[in-house]
């Protein structure tokens, strides 16, 4: 069986030279604008699922989410975490996967998952998707992205 969600494993190469980070390190703008909504309307507890080198990461903890990343390449989580010491911020990191999210039920206010759940199948993103209800409260807010 071939196996579908092996992205990260790129990734990790990606994330190690300055060059490969390029291009990911400013959040989207449209992620600033929903994240300050959900924080606006009461959001606490961020979710950015697919970190990579943290950019969204960074700016949610920066907008006082109590945030939380997961990405499944130990390099981007490397360079996030380096990033946010350097900035004085707490963020909760983890290396893991989207199909598996190693969070209670409920856990999350906002969960943002930019370019990273069609890493896959139609199986694996449904398991990915499933996952993220899993996880989000009730009422809470999901930002992602399709291809």
């Amino acid at each position: 069986m071939d196996r579908t969600d092996t992205a990260h494993r790129a990734w990790d190469t990606n994330w190690q030279t300055e060059a490969g980070r390029a291009g990911w390190t400013a959040p989207e703008a449209d992620v600033a604008e929903w994240a300050g909504i959900a924080r606006q309307r009461g959001a606490k507890v961020a979710l950015d699922l697919g970190c990579g080198v943290g950019r969204h990461a960074l700016m949610l903890a920066g907008l006082g989410f109590e945030t939380h990343a997961l990405d499944g390449s130990a390099v981007g989580i490397a360079h996030m975490q380096g990033e946010a010491a350097e900035r004085g911020l707490a963020i909760s990191a983890r290396e893991g996967m989207m199909t598996e999210l190693p969070y209670a039920d409920g856990s999350f206010d906002y969960v943002l998952s930019f370019n990273v759940i069609y890493h896959g199948d139609h199986a694996i993103v449904a398991k990915a998707i499933a996952e993220i209800q899993r996880v989000l409260r009730p009422c809470g807010l999901y930002q992602g992205t399709m291809l």
